[in-house]
């Protein structure tokens, strides 16, 4: 991963303020998040207070209060969503044009001889599906840190705030869960390497039979052809399943 993002790092940095505007609003984000409740919580007690005591006026403007507390919670909490997917959305675009403006340039300035070996369809799968994996990948990330390591440090303190015995006993299992989720990350990884190019084989051999097609037809070969695009696209499913078992396997692990 650190690996990843070194070599990414470069493309995210043209989109720096997209990215500071969505961390500021995730971090934001996602300290609402665990506040919203809390006002709600709070809210819900003042109407009980008002039940029991509805003549008396500091009673009713607590609940006045409470209730103003929890609109303007949940209103700073929807604009701060809102920022936080507006920027990593941008970053995401921005990340994906920068990408492929540096593999174009690159395609360009490779010698002769190599683009003499490489085929149209594997160039195009690289160019689309693996731009749009790594420019989904840093969205995911940056996502992620705020969506969940960011709101489990707030849940965390609000927790231990309430009951610090019972939230600690709920926390044993956690690095349990972080190790597991390490290790698929790993074999996902490597999944999804096999299924790309299981995506390139198939957009190749695609290109190369539209391409051809007057040739094949010629030489009778459209049964043959079409036999091998059968075999690829069942490879590709099976790579593509493999890592949609393995994410799918994980999650309830994680939630």
């Amino acid at each position: 991963m650190r690996y990843f993002f070194s070599k990414m790092w470069p493309f995210v940095r043209r989109s720096l303020p997209w990215v500071l505007l969505g961390s500021v609003g995730g971090l934001l984000t996602n300290v609402l998040k665990s506040a919203v409740p809390v006002a709600l919580g709070r809210a819900l007690d003042s109407v009980l207070a008002v039940e029991h005591a509805p003549y008396d006026p500091s009673v009713r403007s607590r609940l006045v209060q409470d209730l103003l507390l929890f609109l303007c919670l949940s209103v700073l909490y929807s604009g701060f969503r809102a920022a936080k997917r507006l920027g990593f959305r941008y970053t995401e675009n921005r990340t994906k044009r920068h990408l492929r403006e540096a593999g174009l340039s690159n395609l360009l300035h490779l010698p002769f001889s190599r683009l003499c070996t490489m085929r149209v369809g594997d160039v195009m799968s690289r160019m689309v599906g693996d731009v749009d994996l790594m420019s989904n990948t840093v969205r995911r990330t940056l996502t992620e840190i705020f969506d969940t390591a960011v709101m489990m440090a707030v849940a965390f303190g609000v927790l231990m705030h309430y009951n610090f015995r019972l939230t600690l006993m709920v926390m044993l299992p956690l690095p349990f869960v972080v190790l597991s989720a390490e290790a698929v990350g790993r074999a996902v990884q490597r999944r999804s390497l096999s299924a790309r190019t299981a995506v390139g084989a198939v957009v190749a051999h695609l290109q190369e039979a539209i391409s051809g097609m007057r040739v094949l037809r010629l030489l009778g070969c459209e049964e043959g052809q079409v036999h091998r695009l059968e075999s690829l696209t069942r490879r590709e499913v099976e790579e593509n399943l493999s890592v949609t078992r393995l994410q799918a396997g994980v999650l309830p692990l994680c939630s």
